[in-house]
């Protein structure tokens, strides 16, 4: 029996699906945690293997990109500005809401602590990602 053929095409196909199948696994586990944490007040000790899992992945991806050199363009603190305020105010929504801190000095320090971290990290990713990029095309 012949070997069937796997030209670029077929190759492309299996990799599209396997991302999509992979995405809508990441995203059904973060829906999960979520639903758990803020909507069943599950404890943590409940769901700790999924939890772990999760984290775990995202923090594998954020290396792997950034270590190939993926994770790169322009550096540019006005794009990443946005995304940070957002962030910010997410995380000080949830400490009000659901740890009921209800300290407003508390909040803002946690909100500007925050937000400097969140920024900090982006840029850092970016520039890392850069230079990685920068000394793979030299190499070439």
């Amino acid at each position: 029996m012949k070997k069937p053929v796997r030209d670029e095409r077929i190759i492309q196909e299996a990799m599209k699906q396997n991302s999509l199948g992979f995405t809508i696994l990441y995203f059904g586990l973060l829906f999960d945690i979520l639903c758990r944490q803020f909507l069943f007040h599950q404890p943590i000790s409940s769901y700790w293997d999924l939890a772990l899992l999760f984290f775990g992945t995202s923090l594998y991806l954020a290396v792997k990109r950034v270590s190939s050199g993926i994770y790169t363009g322009k550096v540019s603190v006005k794009r990443i500005i946005p995304s940070s305020i957002i962030a910010s105010i997410v995380y000080s929504a949830v400490n009000y809401r659901y740890f009921k801190n209800t300290d407003l000095l508390e909040l803002f320090i946690g909100a500007i602590t925050f937000f400097v971290g969140f920024l900090a990290v982006n840029l850092l990713m970016q520039y890392v990602s850069q230079k990685k990029n920068k000394e793979i095309l030299k190499d070439e």
